[in-house]
């Protein structure tokens, strides 16, 4: 409570004052204004006590305010001590987890180290494979060899070979042209398209069996070669890596040596069907020496195939996609086609001019040049004799068969017919190297 406004000592000497004077008015007014300021002192001082008690009920709200704070701080305490004791035990548990992924990451970093290794060991025995180009393999490589073949058949099939029918007996005997290709005797533009056909056929078949084969198998066995091609096909990652593996197990010298060996088997049974018609002729040493010299570039061209990553097998499976028919239409097939050949025995130069495949005007009749594929896709085409080239073969050689009875049938009628009449005759029949028909 705060003190009275009226100074004591003031108030007695006024007092004096007014006995001295006599004024009591002036006390009186005094009086009246002390009755004021105390009236206004117990206005103040109620004010005053009603602000002490909200004050008070503010701090006993306060204190129970205050009260369920501690409650709650207790118990947050207690949360906390709880937290803190279980943060501790995960920082326990941490350290421990800690410790075993520390010896974990060290046993694998070992184990990993010791992998590194032996997978390096095991990449030194596998060859690492090329990536497979189509247009790599058809349009720079195996469309080559083709051009290459049919340069060669061109070169020594299309020209006049003579009439006599015996000498292409063994050819006809071969599993490529047997039943499939006929061969007329006779030096007319049909004769000679069988002929260069039959010729693609027993070289394309020869190198099929031969060379178109895994150099890396010792022997090229049979079985297991075939274990590979199916495993190629059902399991291409699988093999490609036993590919690469076998590949690079396959010592140079024994590749070199198997390689060889497959050159002289393709060669000497293709030489050895068609040695026929050149027997009396100077040329065929020299043709000898051309289909060795194809079938080294046959075999060359192998060994690049068998490093890619992709399985290529060739095929003869005949679907039109797959072939294409061989265009003659260009080719001068008469006695006067020359050989492209340098004095000193060499190879001919290989054209660079792609050979067109005719207009679909027939379907392909016989295939003479496989096709290249992964396993259902055609990485590049073969080649193929028409349906229609295949039937004149056959129509002209079952005519000169027709011929061949009707003459043996006048022989046997005429028995005294003189050998100048006989000759006579022959010649109207068969005409001679020099004056056969000329083709197109």
């Amino acid at each position: 409570m705060s003190s009275l406004p009226i100074d004591v000592k003031s108030l007695l000497t006024s007092l004096k004052n007014v006995a001295e004077n006599g004024s009591f008015q002036t006390l009186i007014a005094k009086v009246l204004e002390l009755d004021t300021e105390i009236i206004d002192l117990k206005g103040a001082k109620r004010v005053q006590d009603r602000q002490l008690y909200d004050m008070e009920r503010r701090l006993e709200d306060a204190g129970k305010k205050l009260g369920e704070r501690g409650k709650q701080l207790s118990a947050l305490q207690g949360t906390l001590k709880e937290q803190e004791a279980n943060i501790n035990a995960i920082q326990t548990e941490l350290r421990m987890h800690k410790k075993n992924a520390e010896d974990s990451l060290r046993s694998t970093k070992a184990a990993l180290k010791d992998k590194s290794e032996r997978l390096t060991e095991l990449e030194s025995c596998m060859l690492e494979l090329k990536p497979t180009l189509s247009e790599d393999i058809s349009e720079s490589r195996f469309e080559i060899l083709f051009q290459r073949a049919f340069e060669l058949a061109n070169q020594y099939f299309s020209n006049d070979l003579g009439v006599d029918g015996g000498r292409w007996n063994v050819l006809k005997g071969h599993k490529a042209v047997k039943d499939k290709i006929s061969l007329p005797s006779a030096d007319t533009p049909t004769a000679k398209k069988m002929r260069m056909g039959a010729f693609l056929a027993v070289l394309s078949s020869e190198l099929s069996e031969h060379v178109f084969l895994p150099t890396y198998v010792p022997g090229a066995a049979g079985e297991f070669n075939r274990f590979l091609v199916d495993l190629a096909i059902s399991e291409p990652e699988l093999g490609a890596h036993l590919r690469s593996v076998l590949l690079k197990a396959h010592q140079e010298d024994n590749k070199r040596l198997m390689t060889r060996k497959h050159i002289q088997i393709a060669t000497k049974n293709v030489f050895g069907c068609l040695e026929g018609p050149f027997s009396d002729r100077p040329e065929g040493r020299n043709f000898e020496t051309d289909v060795e010299a194809i079938c080294k570039e046959a075999c060359d061209l192998w060994q690049y195939v068998q490093t890619l990553d992709e399985s290529v097998t060739p095929s003869d499976g005949l679907f039109e996609s797959s072939f294409k028919i061989i265009n003659f239409s260009s080719l001068p097939l008469s006695v006067h086609n020359q050989r492209a050949r340098s004095s000193g025995g060499t190879p001919a130069k290989i054209s660079k001019t792609k050979l067109p495949a005719n207009e679909p005007q027939s379907a392909p009749g016989r295939v003479v040049w496989p096709s290249l594929v992964i396993e259902d896709e055609i990485l590049t085409s073969g080649y193929a004799l028409s349906e229609d080239e295949v039937k004149e073969g056959k129509d002209e050689e079952k005519a000169e068969a027709r011929l061949s009875r009707r003459e043996a049938r006048r022989k046997s009628r005429a028995p005294s017919m003189t050998e100048g009449d006989t000759e006579t005759k022959r010649h109207f029949l068969y005409p001679k190297g020099g004056d056969g028909q000329k083709g197109t």
